[in-house]
């Protein structure tokens, strides 16, 4: 990882993780103030203000599901909701997009110059690293009145996606915040203070949201959570999704 892309998960504050898997704290809902007890080992973090940002524990020797198919422990309750959205191309997609395959699940916003830029990134490394495989992607934007399916399509075009694979949505800004913050049990918060600049001189208020890559299995439930600015959690969302999908084929 090159010394720029730190800078930018730095400013930020996104928590790299060098070893593990990182587990979203179930007990403090969609997110929490304080910082959670770490039963596992690992260490926790506190919310940034408002606390719209979840605490997660960095576990370095929690179990992971022997079974590729079967959900990490204390992953075992997520989920992403019903929803019912439109794609780059203005047609209406709903959960049956996981069904039956192995799906990688991000969040992003095209206007975004903090985390989105790495984690788009590292989206592509995953999809080429899984080339020849089944596994799918899906991109939610958490800024659907800007990203409109046109704008989207234009951003992913601009970052040579494949959409016979990398799928990206958009729709009610309730929804997919509740996708985040229901769903999956991820924060998210919009940072006044935090602005970026557009290219006509006017600015934005950033959107926090974490850089993670959720494995949602063929029905539905979230199978693992991975750190997509991390090297080795690159590589262990790419072995799992090669082998939750052999599996599924072998099931038949």
């Amino acid at each position: 990882m090159t010394p720029a892309t730190k800078g930018i998960l730095a400013m930020v504050g996104i928590v790299g993780v060098s070893v593990g898997v990182v587990l979203v704290v179930l007990s403090a809902g969609s997110s929490g103030t304080t910082p959670s007890k770490d039963v596992t080992g690992g260490r926790s973090g506190g919310a940034a203000s408002g606390g719209a940002v979840p605490d997660v524990i960095i576990d370095n020797g929690g179990p992971v599901s022997i079974d590729p198919l079967r959900p990490d422990y204390r992953v075992e309750l997520l989920s992403i909701p019903s929803f019912s959205q439109e794609n780059q191309d203005g047609a209406t997609v709903t959960n049956d997009v996981f069904t039956g395959r192995v799906t990688v699940v991000s969040f992003f916003f095209t206007r975004c110059t903090f985390i989105c830029p790495v984690l788009t990134g590292a989206m592509i490394e995953v999809m080429k690293r899984l080339e020849g495989t089944p596994t799918r992607f899906v991109s939610f934007t958490v800024d659907p009145e800007h990203d409109t399916p046109v704008v989207m399509k234009k951003y992913a075009a601009e970052h040579g996606a494949d959409f016979t694979r990398w799928t990206f949505l958009s729709g009610k800004k309730a929804q997919t915040w509740s996708l985040l913050r229901d769903g999956l049990k991820w924060g998210i918060e919009e940072r006044e203070e935090e602005r970026i600049l557009l290219g006509d001189g006017t600015s934005i208020s950033n959107i926090r949201h974490p850089g993670w890559f959720a494995l949602v299995g063929p029905d539905g439930r979230v199978l693992g959570i991975y750190q997509s600015s991390d090297d080795a959690q690159i590589g262990a969302i790419v072995e799992r999704a090669r082998a939750a999908t052999a599996r599924l084929k072998a099931r038949g």
